[in-house]
């Protein structure tokens, strides 16, 4: 009999390489992730949301990223703070583009204050 020990992929009984809840639904857990991942797609139509149920994390796909960059968390509220930074620093209307902007003198804001 061959040891599974030796086989490439093989994790040992106890392990920590898969995060699993014993005793839990999974099930439930897992529709319930799929569910949220579909509201975070629906509210960010540049990427391509989904619940990992082997890895446990949420996972976005950027569609207007000119190279493809993808975003792992482990919680909803999280992936969207990343993906929020993401679209922050594509945006065309960053302030560090803005260089060239510089606030009005307090001779221009009275200016137009008085019109």
């Amino acid at each position: 009999m061959i040891s599974r020990e030796g086989l490439a992929g093989w994790v040992p009984a106890g392990s920590l390489a898969r995060r699993f809840k014993r005793g839990g639904s999974m099930v439930a857990d897992d529709a319930e992730c799929f569910e949220q991942a579909r509201r975070i797609q629906e509210s960010h139509r540049d990427w391509l949301v989904m619940w990992s149920p082997w890895h446990r994390t949420f996972t976005a796909f950027s569609c207007f990223t000119p190279d493809a960059l993808v975003v792992d968390e482990p919680t909803p509220e999280a992936l969207v703070n990343a993906m929020l930074r993401v679209e922050l620093h594509y945006s065309p209307t960053r302030i560090d583009t803005l260089s060239s902007f510089s606030p009005p003198s307090p001779d221009q804001q009275q200016r137009s204050n008085v019109r």
